[in-house]
């Protein structure tokens, strides 16, 4: 199956406000996973993703309790440090 691990969402500036930047891992990228997570999030949430980075699980950081660690993930994101030519890729 192509289930996955975790993720993380944080806002980066725009230009005229704020963008929405998810990270989400997955084991394996399934043709219609992009869609189907940029579809939930505008149903359950009502907002756009700007960017949308699959990533293998377990490349975030996790705090001591199990959770994503949003600010190491935005940091290493607004950087450059996913690496979209190697196992993560950015849609």
């Amino acid at each position: 199956g192509g289930g996955g691990g975790g993720g993380a969402a944080f806002a980066v500036p725009g230009v005229d406000t704020d963008r929405l930047v998810v990270i989400a891992e997955v084991r394996e990228s399934l043709p219609d996973i992009v869609g189907s997570i940029r579809a939930t999030i505008v149903r359950e949430h009502e907002i756009a993703v700007a960017d949308l980075v699959l990533s293998a699980p377990g490349r975030l950081q996790k705090t001591s309790s199990g959770k994503m660690m949003r600010a190491v993930a935005k940091r290493h994101y607004l950087e450059g440090g996913f690496d979209v030519d190697r196992e993560e890729s950015r849609v």
